[in-house]
Formats: C-alpha cells, sequence, structure tokens
C-alpha cells in the first residue's frame, strides 16, 4: 500500500508539519520523534512525494513555473523560489519545477502545467513572476482550477489567490525623487520586455510628474541593453551599451530595476571614472541582492523582500489546499525605501 505523509502523522498522532521536520532531519522534542520513527517502521514508508506525484496520485507535489527559463535570469525570482522552496520542504511537500516555451502560450500547444492539473500530478501551481504572455494563461488556469497562486496585478475579480508587491508605488516612490532633487533626464534600464510592469513605471513617472507640478519637461528612456548586446553578452559589453546609450541622451540619472545587477550599472560608470552622486545620480530597486553585502550601501533604493515574498507565496499555496472553503485572498508584501547619497541635487 502506497502511504502518504498525512498517514504517517495519523498513525503517528502528529501534525503532518512534524512528521515533515522528522524525515527532513530537523530537530522536534524526543517524544514526537520517536512515534514518527515508530510509523514509518510500522508501515514501510518511503518518502518519495515525486514519484507519486507523477502518477498522479500525491497531493504532495507543488508546481513551480518558469516560463522560458525566465527565472533563471533573475536573481529577484530566484530568491524567491528559495524561499518558495524551503517553506513546502517544511512542510512536507515537494516541489516540481514545470518548464514551459513560449510557443505554448501562442496557442500551439496546451501549456504542460495545464495538463499536470488536469491529470493531478501536481496539486497546486504557483507563478512566481508575470509576464504579458503569462497574463491570460494564469487566468485560464486559475479559472478551470482552485489550485492557483500567483503574483502581480489581480487577474480575477471574485475568485483566487495572490501574493503581490506595488511596483507602481515603489516607482513612483523613486521617480518622485529624482524629480525632486532636480532630474528631468532619467535613463530607466531594465532587462525583461514586460510591456505591463512598463507601462505601470511610466504610469507611475507620469503621476510623480504631476505631484510636483511638472509637465512637458521630463523625459525617460526605457532602456533594455540587452536588446542591443543580446542576453548572453559579456559584462564588459554590457556596461558599454549602458555607458554610450548614458552619454548619447545626455542623461543626469539612472534607475536601474530588479532585473539589473547594481554592480553592473557601477562598474560601466567606473570604467570611465565617474564618479557616483557626483558625475551621474544612481536609484535602484534590489531584490535577491542584499545592499549590505553588495559594497553599494550609498545608494538610494527599494528594497524588496523576494525570500519572505517566496515564503509567503508558499504558505498561501498550503493554505488555500488545507482549507477548501477559501475562495479569495490577496496578500500585500511591503517594501522599503533606503536614501543613500547616490542621487545629486541639481540646480533647477
Amino acid at each position: 500500500m502506497d502511504f502518504s505523509i498525512w498517514d504517517v502523522a495519523k498513525r503517528a498522532g502528529v501534525s503532518k508539519s512534524t512528521v515533515s521536520r522528522v524525515l527532513n532531519g530537523n530537530a522536534v522534542g524526543q517524544a514526537s520523534y520517536q512515534k514518527v520513527m515508530d510509523a514509518v517502521k510500522e508501515m514501510g514508508y518511503r518518502p518519495n512525494y515525486m514519484a507519486r506525484g507523477l502518477r498522479g496520485n500525491s497531493s504532495n507535489v507543488i508546481g513551480v513555473l518558469s516560463l522560458g527559463g525566465m527565472m533563471f535570469r533573475d536573481p529577484s525570482l530566484c530568491t524567491r523560489f528559495a524561499g518558495v522552496a524551503d517553506v513546502l520542504q517544511q512542510q512536507g511537500y515537494d516541489l516540481f519545477l514545470v518548464h514551459d516555451d513560449y510557443d505554448n502560450f501562442n496557442g500551439i500547444n496546451t501549456p504542460k502545467y495545464m495538463t499536470y492539473l488536469a491529470e493531478k500530478r501536481i496539486n497546486g501551481l504557483i507563478t512566481l513572476g508575470a509576464t504579458d504572455s503569462l497574463e491570460d494563461q494564469i487566468k485560464n488556469a486559475a479559472t478551470k482550477f482552485r489550485n492557483v497562486v500567483y503574483t502581480g496585478d489581480r487577474i480575477l475579480s471574485d475568485k483566487g489567490f495572490r501574493v503581490y508587491l506595488g511596483n507602481y508605488n515603489y516607482s513612483y516612490d523613486l521617480f518622485h525623487l529624482l524629480l525632486e532633487y532636480g532630474h528631468r533626464r532619467i535613463l530607466m534600464i531594465y532587462r525583461d520586455n514586460n510591456k505591463l510592469l512598463l507601462s505601470r513605471r511610466e504610469a507611475a513617472l507620469k503621476d510623480a510628474a504631476g505631484s510636483l507640478s511638472i509637465s512637458g519637461e521630463v523625459h525617460c528612456q526605457f532602456y533594455n541593453p540587452y536588446e542591443d548586446t543580446g542576453y548572453s553578452a559579456k559584462t564588459s559589453k554590457l556596461q558599454e551599451a549602458i555607458y554610450h546609450t548614458y552619454r548619447s541622451g545626455d542623461f543626469t540619472a539612472v534607475f536601474a530595476d530588479e532585473s539589473i545587477d547594481t554592480r553592473t550599472v557601477l562598474g560601466a560608470f567606473a570604467k570611465h571614472e565617474k564618479v557616483l552622486g557626483k558625475d551621474y545620480s544612481l536609484v535602484t530597486i534590489e531584490g535577491g541582492l542584499e545592499i549590505n553585502q553588495s559594497g553599494v550601501d550609498s545608494i538610494t533604493s527599494v528594497h524588496l523582500p523576494d525570500y519572505d515574498y517566496g515564503k509567503r507565496i508558499a504558505e498561501l499555496m498550503i493554505e488555500v489546499i488545507e482549507d477548501d472553503t477559501l475562495e479569495y485572498k490577496d496578500v500585500y508584501m511591503s517594501y522599503s525605501l533606503t536614501k543613500g547619497n547616490s542621487v545629486r541635487r541639481l540646480l533647477l
């Protein structure tokens, strides 16, 4: 007979999380440990969640969607993934990385994760980042299947589950600060061509300018340097593209989003002996990169709690699975703004 972690918990008279901690080698009380080990021995239990999930018999496997490998290009998504994985492991769930290519999102094939959900190979689906092409697919999945937790904008108004960061809000804060300091020519650097996200940032810039009664004199170029260099380009080539664009556009400030490594931007200007806060200004959105570990603690930055973000996504997924009366829930994750000395105040 194929037993589950719930069966072991019932036999031992302890919670599922206690069984998980014992099986994962984490500390529990001696009495609980002995109960679990006795139950495991009596039942001949072998913790092989993934194998059972792929046969369609498990409720322990959670899918995490990776579209076109985007997770591995973005340090913020990698950190969120770590938070998800830690919580799922601690609670006795296994994680299954569902990789789909872009063709599946153009109606050519049925996305793999839809098949996995329909066949119950996975008991839930998590998305860690949104793209324009992904939004309709998430809506389709969340409409047909209950156990879907996503990030970003709310897709269904009356049901579904999401965890989100206010990227409009933190973009507004950084644009407002730059404008308040007199910057009117801003180079916004990003990596992934997410039209939805870019439209929010354009709106944030417009609203920030409006709040300061600035009209008709702000120029912001939204620039993806990888379109010039290729996504596999060496850092030195990428840095030259960034610096050349900055100089040719007569910009005074750089806004680097969370998909851009701050050290890459710093290196682009350091090669030309440009001094931060004097020769150029910089604000950043830091995700997986801890500011106090990067040597750039004087930079004005928004810090995104990516690891905790991932943990909360996983916790909501477990809550959805274990409480079948839940139909709707939004969880907002807050960010923090650190004001450094990387922005020069210009005379107007």
